[in-house]
């Protein structure tokens, strides 16, 4: 990295088109880098220096010897998805072993797959820690865990061959600088669908895990623990829980035969081991016993004799301990006896002398010892007043040159006041002239930083489209935008074509949610070339990092006492569509797009919006201080705004308050599409903004859901909001989300030629109320249950929490849209 924070990342895959590719030399052109112009730094802070990341590459204007891709820090995300480029590992592992794989690179997904020596792929396996070894390589510990598409047991994996993996699927990496090693990466496990039925579904777990697993099902199957002697109850039980795999059940039966062999014949092969008298054999012998003493001694005769014959030993060994004890307290007695008998009269008299003497002594140095501690409490007394006395003198040689010192800093406290006084002037005095300074320099720091002055109004000269004083009708504007689609080669059926262009017309923010790589930008892109309105749209990619509105719109600078727009553009496109229009009632509807929304807390830079999402409302208005002469920035009926967000783990999640007032369709991957798209060939004509709302927004008053659609509605709204604790936390659906679906399925009713019976309201449940589920635990799993049961006829509906229920089923019982 050089002083500028820019620096080179070498790129190994690229996306282009919904394609992945690998990104040699040719692919990047000059070094085969791609240059990052500013945000290094980030990169390098954020991931090691073999470490796989995300970024968005645009061609660089002005190489200057540089690479001819160039990007920015900020627009680096992980790339540990799951699911995605998961890696190959070559490793001759047998099911029900732990698994660790080394390699040189850190895997670029936590999802992975291994390969033995037969070609036989087993997987899918979680990475669950990855550690560089001095070495340089990585050595990776992988565990089973289940990924879409897949639906396993617990601790088990699929088993097939390496010939069924389709070749779209597969990615090869064969020493290329920047890995030095052959790998293989499924690039999605989504690819792997079509070919689930020829895998095999396997056990990848060791006996002993498999003995406690049973157990375990059966305590929640309300059975007690079982021992041996219940093999055939404990088979027969298995036999009746549900959820059990056949294969596991034929294993624990295998396993639970060989038990009993054991059980048969474990006596006699005792005995053999104690005929041989090997230390092996003793070894094992001593093993068994000090874990099954009571078995032994009931069953074992050669055992049951040893034991017999040591209490015996044992007996005796205490008599003999008890007759020594008797024996020596005897002796002692007699020992007393002839001391006693051995004593004369003289003894006793030369005893008496010698007490008389030791008690005179005592007397004597009791005296002596009450002295002693006189005198040495007077050398005390002495010790603490020369003690006293040497403190004084230091004290007050301190103190004659603290007094020196407080002289000599009172004259340089008067200094440094004077000091002060000269600088508070000369500060005073320049104040005024350093603003004005700042205020020049800004602007500029800002062009080396953003390549672009924030004063300088992005030029928007084409708003005023010229749109033909006709209301179009929903026929003519539905034929054109099937006739647009159809020319670029992604047709989309007119059912979809309604439900989209109602949502995106009667609601301020729609969002559309997918996969990275599905197409979500071209989708909008396409849209909005086929209400051909291309002159009215801007797209806006969102920044990781994004923290407030001032990111989105822009921030007034007290220094230069003016508005600093954001380098989004979003000020001067609203400030421009507002002069441009001028009151038109036949202006075209324009569309702002939030690229990737996501990446940042949409809450955070979106909270300015939040009270204008009313699309009836005549006037929107966010207050601006300082907006180049506005005290506020209008926004015309006619915006509206849609958002494309990644539904995995590397984007930040979505408040309930933003999905209480938002709309959430999941788009699919074009099928069929082919690398170039075509030129359009139908007649185009911009739609204005009140033939749009005409035809798609407005609904008449006087119409209202059928009898079946009312009682579906209000059963699917009240298992939600079912306060029952048996059903876990309920998920509200506020008075402005029912008011969104009943407008949503109104609408869509009035395309009855169209739309089959009953799938407005399939679709408005869908987008409007499904992305609010969020919740844990095997109570609100039956929630989920009893809201599959209630949407059983919605198709769409019953599939979407039917895929929630599986994935929670996978997360330890934790139930989310995006799963």
């Amino acid at each position: 990295m050089n002083r500028f924070g820019s620096g080179l990342v070498r790129p190994i895959l690229y996306l282009e088109g919904g394609d992945y590719g690998i990104a040699s030399p040719e692919t990047f052109p000059s070094d085969g880098t791609i240059f990052v112009r500013h945000g290094y730094d980030e990169i390098e802070a954020r991931f090691e220096i073999d470490e796989a990341f995300f970024v968005e590459a645009e061609i660089n204007p002005e190489p200057r010897g540089e690479a001819d891709w160039m990007t920015t820090g900020s627009s680096a995300s992980p790339a540990s998805v799951p699911g995605l480029f998961c890696p190959i590992f070559q490793n001759d592992s047998e099911p029900g072993s732990s698994v660790t794989v080394s390699s040189r690179i850190r895997p670029f997904s936590p999802t992975a797959f291994i390969q033995n020596s037969n070609g036989t792929i087993f997987g899918p396996f979680y990475v669950s820690r990855s550690v560089r070894g001095l070495d340089g390589q990585y050595e990776s510990d992988l565990l089973p865990k289940n990924v879409p598409p897949f639906a396993l047991q617990p601790d088990t994996v699929f088993s097939f061959d390496f010939e069924l993996v389709p070749n779209d699927a597969l990615i090869e990496l064969d020493e290329i600088s920047a890995v030095g090693e052959r790998l293989m990466l499924i690039s999605n496990t989504e690819q792997l669908r079509p070919v689930l039925g020829g895998f095999e579904e396997l056990d990848w777990i060791d006996d002993e895990q498999l003995v406690r697993w049973a157990d375990k099902v059966l305590a929640n199957a309300g059975e007690e623990n079982f021992t041996r002697r219940e093999r055939s109850r404990v088979i027969s039980s298995l036999g009746t829980v549900d959820g059990i795999p056949e294969h596991r059940f034929n294993r624990l039966q295998d396993l639970f035969t060989r038990m009993d062999a054991w059980e048969e014949n474990k006596s006699s092969i005792l005995e053999q081991l104690i005929k041989t008298q090997s230390p092996a054999a003793e070894k094992a012998v001593a093993e068994f016993v000090e874990a099954n003493p009571e078995w032994v001694f009931q069953n074992t005769p050669q055992v049951a004799e040893i034991s017999g014959d040591l209490d015996n030993l044992e007996q005796e060994r205490l008599e003999l301990e008890l007759e020594v004890a008797r024996l020596r307290k005897s002796k002692d007695e007699i020992d007393r006896d002839v001391r006693a008998q051995a004593l004369s009269a003289e003894a006793k008299a030369e005893i008496e002398r010698f007490e008389k003497d030791r008690k005179e002594a005592e007397a004597k140095l009791a005296t002596a010892s009450e002295q002693l501690a006189t005198v040495l409490s007077n050398i005390s007394t002495k010790e603490t007043e020369l003690g006293e006395l040497a403190e004084v003198g230091k004290l007050s040689e301190t103190r004659v040159y603290l007094e020196r010192r407080n002289h000599e800093l009172s004259d340089e406290m008067k200094a440094l006041e004077t000091t002060i006084t000269e600088l508070k002037l000369k500060y005073e005095q320049s104040s005024s002239d350093l603003i004005k300074q700042m205020a020049t320099v800004l602007p500029f720091v800002e062009v080396l930083s953003t390549g672009r002055r924030h004063d300088q109004a992005t030029e928007y000269t084409k708003f005023n489209v010229d749109v033909d004083s006709k209301i179009l009708s929903s026929r003519e504007i539905l034929d054109q935008v099937d006739g647009y689609f159809r020319s670029v080669n992604r047709p989309i059926d007119e059912q979809t074509s309604i439900t989209y262009l109602i949502a995106i017309a009667q609601n301020f923010f729609t969002l559309f949610a997918g996969y990275p790589g599905v197409g979500k930008t071209t989708f909008v892109r396409h849209l909005v070339n086929a209400l051909h309105i291309e002159e009215r749209f801007l797209p806006i990619s969102v920044g990781r990092g994004w923290a407030s509105e001032k990111d989105l719109i822009g921030y007034y600078n007290p220094l230069s006492n003016r508005f600093e727009a954001a380098p989004t553009g979003l000020f001067d496109f609203l400030k421009s569509l507002d002069e441009a229009e001028n009151g038109n009632s036949l202006e075209a509807t324009s569309i702002v797009l939030l690229d990737e929304a996501n990446l940042s807390p949409i809450e955070h830079y979106w909270s300015s919006f939040f009270a204008h999402e009313n699309v009836n409302d005549e006037a929107r208005e966010l207050t601006i201080r300082g907006g180049q002469g506005l005290d506020s920035l209008p926004i015309q009926r006619s915006t509206r705004f849609i958002g494309t967000i990644n539904n995995d783990r590397t984007t930040e999640s979505l408040s309930n308050r933003f999905l209480d007032r938002t709309p959430i369709f999941s788009i699919d991957p074009p099928k069929d599409l082919d690398e170039e798209e075509s030129v359009p060939d139908v007649e185009l004509q911009p739609v204005s903004h009140q033939s749009f709302l005409h035809a798609f927004g407005t609904v008449d008053p006087s119409s209202d859901l059928t009898a079946d659609e009312r009682t579906l509605l209000s059963r699917v709204f009240d298992c939600l909001s079912d306060t029952d604790p048996k059903f876990g936390s309920p998920t509200i659906v506020s008075p402005r989300k029912r008011l969104a679906v009943q407008s949503f399925i109104k609408k869509s009713r009035e395309f009855e030629d169209v739309m089959e019976r009953m799938l407005a309201l399939d679709g408005a449940v869908s987008a409007f109320v499904l992305p609010m589920i969020n919740g844990s635990g095997e109570a609100y799993r039956e929630r989920l249950k009893k809201l599959l049961n209630v949407s059983s006829s919605l198709t769409q509906t019953s599939r979407k929490i039917h895929a929630i229920l599986e994935a929670g089923k996978a997360r330890y019982d934790n139930f989310e849209y995006f799963y």
